[in-house]
């Protein structure tokens, strides 16, 4: 029943996750590494992009 909402929340993360490997590298920064508080920032931004028809259909 909630398989549904965590694939389309997993593959929103994951492609958000690929955007900003690049935009880390561009960045010139040398510590490449995800922190907590940017992936806290990037689970709240996602999740609110998880459509209530996902939810009220899974």
């Amino acid at each position: 029943m909630d398989a549904g909402i965590i694939r389309n929340f997993k593959l929103k993360y994951k492609t958000q996750f690929v955007q900003w490997l690049p935009d880390m590298v561009t960045a010139g920064t040398d510590d490449k590494k995800l922190d907590v508080l940017s992936a806290i920032r990037m689970v709240v931004k996602l999740w609110a992009e998880v459509r209530p028809e996902t939810i009220r259909h899974c």
